[in-house]
């Protein structure tokens, strides 16, 4: 998966740093890594009775409200999705998700909502789905990357 994360990244014209680290398992653990870092969390969010997936990229410090989420997505009721959707979906075990999981070929149809903060932050950390390497991107080219796969996204209502 990181060499594809680089050949999206290069082909996007995103400038890039990879970080190798011990492993690194919640917000916290990252933390402790990267306390200067702004912190992300990262979820896959699925329609109570529907099949309808939500991926959201998100401020690592913070609740999602998955009501007001819902609302404003005019869904019901959202919960996280089971392992086997996450893993058919972004082709990942639980808490190993990440933007640059957007890559599998599974996260076609995804409905992708960005925490907007996040493209404010100079250098912002994302696994490539090894949780002993961080990569760091300027967060301004967040959209580039998610345009550049094609993935439509909206802002997460703050």
């Amino acid at each position: 998966m990181k060499k594809k994360v680089f050949e999206v990244l290069d082909g996007a014209g995103i400038k890039y740093r990879c970080i190798e680290h011990e492993p690194v398992y919640t917000v916290a653990d990252v933390g402790r890594y990267f306390p200067d870092k702004y912190p992300v969390k990262n979820l896959l969010l699925k329609e109570e009775k529907g099949e309808r997936c939500v991926f959201v990229v998100m401020n690592g410090d913070e609740r999602l409200d998955t009501k007001q989420l819902a609302k404003s997505l005019g869904c019901k009721k959202l919960q996280f999705a089971k392992p086997e959707i996450l893993m058919s979906k972004l082709g990942v075990e639980p808490g190993s998700a990440s933007l640059f999981s957007l890559i599998h070929e599974g996260s076609k149809g995804l409905e992708v909502v960005i925490d907007q903060r996040l493209l404010e932050q100079p250098e912002i950390g994302f696994h490539p789905s090894l949780n002993t390497e961080t990569i760091m991107i300027d967060g301004q080219y967040i959209p580039t990357f998610l345009e550049y796969l094609g993935v439509e996204f909206k802002f997460l209502a703050q």
